[in-house]
């Protein structure tokens, strides 16, 4: 009986010390978003370039979803809104490039990343 209390014992030990390991290289593993310093300046350049397209995207959008009466209204408020967050983000992501935060320089406006990249018409 002692033996077999041992034997389990050790095995359950082992278990855990195995899974341990092992959920501790998970991470190590996982893709990183890519990115880099000469994105995040690339991105913040180009969000202080054109952050005022911000206002036509938003009131498009906003007639796509809403109608143009919700356009002509909330739309426009949304995008002056829109495009001085996005202006502001660029000039901090102009200022703190080589800074990786967030962590693994991930942008922190992503619809869009870059501006020109979702203009719908």
């Amino acid at each position: 009986m002692a033996v077999r209390k041992m034997v389990l014992v050790i095995v359950a030990l082992a278990l855990m010390v195995s899974v341990s390991v092992a959920s501790a290289a998970v991470p190590d593993t996982l893709d990183k978003p890519k990115g880099d310093p000469l994105r995040k300046l690339g991105r913040g350049i180009s969000n202080c370039l054109t952050f005022f397209i911000e206002i036509p995207n938003q009131i498009s959008k906003t007639n796509n979803n809403d109608g143009p009466v919700a356009a002509i209204t909330y739309g426009v408020v949304k995008g002056i809104t829109m495009s001085i967050f996005r202006m502001a983000i660029g000039g901090y992501e102009v200022l703190t490039f080589p800074i990786p935060l967030p962590e693994w320089y991930r942008p922190i406006l992503t619809d869009p990343e870059f501006m020109l990249e979702s203009w719908n018409m």
